[in-house]
Parts: C-alpha cells; sequence; structure tokens
C-alpha cells in the first residue's frame, strides 16, 4: 500500500483524525511485513481495529457494526473455521441466518439482526479489500427475507388467553399484566412506554391513548380483563406515574416494553408465531369489527390512517368482507 492509497483510505474511512491515521500506518507497515494474514485471530484483530476507527458512520452503527463482526469471529471459530479464505457463500448465509440462543430458548433471528450481520461481514470484506486483500465478497448472493414476511397478524383467542395467563401479577409483577391490558386496548409500544395513571379512567373503564407519529389520538374502551389489571396497578399509584415501570420505578422505555412483551411471549410458551404487541392490538380491532361490522371503527381504534392497513391486519378479506 503506497502513500497515495494511504491517503485515500484515510479520506474515505477515517476521515482527517491524526490520532486516526497514525493507528491506520501501524497497521498498514504490520500487514506490509506479515504480507496480509488470513487466519481469523489475525483477522479480528486487524478489521476490528478499522472498525473503531471508522469516521464515515455514527458512533451507535460502529458499535454495532463491530458487535456483529465479533459474533461473525466467534461463529467460525465454533464452526473450527480458521481462516477467512474458508468463508463462501454457504457459509456466510449459515452466519447470517443463525438462531439466537437465550434463556429463553432458541429463536430465529429478526430482519433487522439479519440486515445487521450481512452489513457487518459487508463492512469487513469492504476494509479487508481497502487494505490489499484480493477475495470476493461471500455476501454478495445472500439474499435476505423479504421484510414484510413477517409482518404482525392478530392473535387468537386461544393465544391471547395462554399470554393473559403469562401475565400473574404474583409471579411476574403487574407490569407486565400492565403491558397486556394496554395492548388489548389498542396502544402501541410508543404509546405504552409514556402512559402514566392519568390516562386510564376505571369508572369508564377507558385509556386515552396520546397517539404517535403513526397513530392519531383516541379514547378506547379497555377489556374486563384489562380493567381488572390496571385497578391493581392503581392500587399503589400516583396519577403522574407511569403504568409500566422499568426496574428502577421509572417509565419502561419503548426497548424495555419490548423485552418485556418478549418475556411474557417465553412464558406463554407461543415463540416463533410471529406474535407482537401489534399482535393483540389487532386482536383488540377484530373485537371491534365483529361487533360493530365497521371497518372505521376498527381503525379508529387502531389510531390508523388507512383503512386497508387495518383491514390487513385484523385479516378481512375486502371482497368476501368476513
Amino acid at each position: 500500500m503506497n502513500s497515495c492509497e494511504l491517503t485515500t483510505l484515510g479520506g474515505d474511512l477515517l476521515g482527517r483524525c491524526p490520532c486516526a491515521l497514525h493507528s491506520l500506518r501501524r497497521l498498514v507497515d504490520r500487514l506490509l511485513d506479515e504480507g496480509l494474514p488470513t487466519g481469523i485471530d489475525a483477522i479480528q484483530e486487524i478489521v476490528g481495529e478499522m472498525f473503531t476507527l471508522l469516521a464515515d458512520v455514527a458512533p451507535s452503527t460502529r458499535h454495532e457494526l463491530l458487535k456483529h463482526f465479533n459474533r461473525f469471529i466467534a461463529w467460525c471459530r465454533m464452526n473450527d473455521i480458521r481462516d477467512i479464505r474458508d468463508i463462501g457463500r454457504d457459509e456466510a448465509e449459515t452466519f447470517i441466518n443463525q438462531p439466537i440462543f437465550s434463556g429463553r430458548g432458541v429463536r430465529k433471528p429478526s430482519f433487522p439482526t439479519r440486515r445487521n450481520r450481512r452489513m457487518a461481514m459487508r463492512r469487513a470484506y469492504m476494509i479487508m479489500r481497502t487494505l490489499g486483500y484480493v477475495m470476493p465478497d461471500p455476501t454478495i448472493d445472500v439474499v435476505l427475507p423479504s421484510k414484510t414476511a413477517g409482518k404482525a397478524r392478530a392473535c387468537s383467542d386461544s393465544e391471547l388467553g395462554r399470554l393473559r395467563k403469562a401475565t400473574q401479577p404474583d409471579l411476574y409483577g403487574i407490569s407486565h399484566a400492565s403491558l397486556l391490558a394496554l395492548a388489548e386496548a389498542g396502544a402501541t409500544n410508543t404509546e405504552i412506554s409514556s402512559l402514566t395513571m392519568s390516562a386510564i379512567d376505571l369508572e369508564a373503564g377507558t385509556v386515552r391513548l396520546h397517539g404517535t407519529y403513526r397513530t392519531s389520538p383516541r379514547t378506547n374502551p379497555l377489556t374486563d380483563w384489562g380493567l381488572a389489571a390496571l385497578r391493581q396497578r392503581a392500587a399503589d399509584s400516583q396519577p403522574d406515574d407511569p403504568i409500566v415501570r422499568n426496574a428502577d420505578g421509572n417509565a419502561a422505555s419503548t426497548a424495555v416494553v419490548s423485552q418485556y412483551f418478549d418475556l411474557i411471549l417465553s412464558f406463554a410458551r407461543v415463540y416463533g408465531r410471529r406474535l407482537t404487541i401489534d399482535s393483540v392490538r389487532y386482536w383488540g380491532a377484530r373485537q371491534v369489527y365483529d361487533r360493530t361490522g365497521r371497518v372505521e371503527d376498527a381503525t379508529y381504534f387502531l389510531g390508523n390512517v388507512s383503512l386497508n392497513t387495518t383491514a390487513a391486519g385484523i385479516g378481512l378479506d375486502w371482497r368476501s368482507k368476513t
């Protein structure tokens, strides 16, 4: 790598930070001395350091890319792959679609996780080519499933029953049950994370939803089960207290709300059924449609703008009107 190439690389990847360019020169000297090592350990050290120096992405993105790159290296070691040249399309696709193992069991990676894994691998191979490695990108022909293929569907009555049983307050605390009660009333993840007890009218059995960038403000009825759960929450709450709380007693973030719902799915043993908070919202909207026969009422319940979006969510066939 000559000085011209170094200048180009510095401008494209590292910006004009002197510390980053100094680290790059040190890396280049090593590569020239060692003759472009291809062992997994060396690749992790060299490419990993380059990831930390990237200036063309936000720090949070850089952290995410490096995390998935290190997981790729760990996957290589686990599968006894010791040389980067042994990675082909099949290996890349296997890693990208690798199931996620956790204390809650095994589940398929989400679309964003697959996309981030592929993005990290592509950036790693781009860095290697920039440093002088001659090797094709094994992810070039890896096609991800459609983002819409796993869209949420309305959960069934039996599935909702299992979710309710998995939120027993005496076992899991009242926040899980409160979350499910709000979802049954049509609240989105964002709305759930910011609602306070003042939004609940226990006498009328309703919740006032403030809306988000994709939903309109509305007041929806609570289910009998949901009202009972929120009465329990009200017993130890003030009007300004958040309904769904994190471990510190503060309002749960949208990420924590998602984690709580994942725990509910795990406790209910319904993982792998494409169930999300929207699935519960669609269940509620379907109850509204079955009661009134009007898609407009279900659309108001969800806070949607589009009737078509509502129809798709509740599984309504416009042609048969059922």
